[in-house]
């Protein structure tokens, strides 16, 4: 039956810049329901580099992946770099007092960071308030230097791209898995007095955002928990690529897999290499769990529910059930596929948990 009203609307573009890849994911909703419309995965141009903004170059090379690919429109969605963001927790007056919170939170935000409290654009939320805690209201603030901001949206711009909005890698996160919350059996995860972690594994650190009623509550990077240094030190050990490495490290979580490098399946099993892989283990699994005693500090009446992985490094052989190990907590990969509609032609490059912080950034309208 045909359902005029059933109206076919396609997302903005998310595109999340990593260190070494570019991922891309728009969507497509008819009626109440969204599922990929394109999605694209790719190397960098210059994976030896720094890993920092996309010039010029690199952005002409988006756009014409975009265009191959079947993206509908210009109209993208940035993650605001991470290591160009100000994040912190604020304690000021009760709003009932009056007081204007807001320009209260710029100031205090301005104090604390000693930048110029007319030289960067913020966003503040509500926090819920934790145990003990006195009257006044409790804030997240994040902020973002509006030169930088100003000359990341000239660049895309100008190769003809519009940027609808720089959003934060932790709120594209939440996103991510408020969605999850919807398609599963497990949607208490993020609702109700319950926390949910949310890890994002990248190469050269790691992202946790604590979520509480879909809310972003808490975020912190963990130096620890990126994978360029294991990766690095497995390619040394064993004579390997980064890229052989990288593969071979989602091979194994994917056992029968027939893929080019199937051959070198066996290195991963070395004894030094074994060695590697637990190192890095421990030492991201003693940040992480470190960082998480915080929610059962602040918020001892809301328990920690589970942690949803996502990243490069979510589809590494061992990783979730060590730390779920570690943390007596279930610790679990999160993709698109387990979020949206995911037909079998994008499954590939858009259903893999690397691609995931990108479908949060495509639903940022929502």
């Amino acid at each position: 039956m045909n359902r005029p009203w059933a109206r076919t609307i396609h997302s903005p573009i998310g595109v999340d810049l990593g260190r070494r890849t570019v991922k891309a994911v728009q969507l497509v909703r008819a009626g109440d329901r969204w599922r990929v419309a394109a999605a694209a995965v790719y190397p960098r141009a210059a994976q030896d580099g720094p890993g920092g903004p996309a010039e010029e170059r690199e952005i002409d090379r988006l756009c014409s992946v975009l265009e191959r690919q079947g993206f509908v429109g210009r109209s993208i969605i940035l993650a605001a770099p991470a290591d160009q963001l100000a994040v912190e927790m604020l304690d000021l007056p009760p709003r009932s007092s009056g007081a204007p919170i807001d320009q209260i939170a710029r100031a205090e935000l301005a104090r604390v960071t000693k930048l110029d409290p007319a030289s960067f654009e913020m966003a503040t939320w509500d926090l819920p308030a934790p145990a003990r805690a006195g009257a006044g209201a409790n804030l997240l603030a994040v902020a973002l230097g509006r030169e930088q901001a100003e000359a990341c949206l000239d660049r895309y711009e100008a190769r003809g791209l519009m940027v609808e909005a720089l959003d934060t890698q932790a709120w594209a996160m939440a996103r991510a898995c408020a969605l999850r919350a919807t398609k599963s059996k497990a949607g208490s995860a993020v609702k109700g007095s319950t926390l949910t972690a949310a890890f994002d594994i990248g190469w050269s650190g790691a992202l946790l955002v604590l979520l509480r009623d879909v809310g972003v509550i808490y975020q912190r990077s963990l130096a620890e928990g990126g994978i360029g240094e294991l990766v690095a030190d497995i390619s040394k050990e064993t004579g390997l690529s980064l890229d052989a490495v990288e593969q071979l490290l989602a091979e194994k979580s994917a056992p029968g897999k027939e893929t080019p490098a199937k051959e070198n399946s066996g290195l991963l099993d070395a004894p030094d290499v074994k060695k590697i892989v637990n190192r890095y283990f421990e030492a991201a699994g003693a940040e992480l769990e470190a960082s998480l005693s915080y929610a059962s500090h602040r918020y001892p009446e809301s328990p920690l529910d589970r942690v949803l992985a996502m990243g490069s490094g979510a589809g590494i052989a061992g990783l979730c059930e060590q730390f779920a190990a570690r943390l007596s907590l279930p610790v679990e990969p999160i993709r698109p596929t387990d979020l949206v509609d995911c037909p079998k032609a994008f499954a590939k490059q858009g259903g893999d948990a690397l691609a995931t912080l990108a479908l949060g950034l495509a639903l940022y309208s929502e």
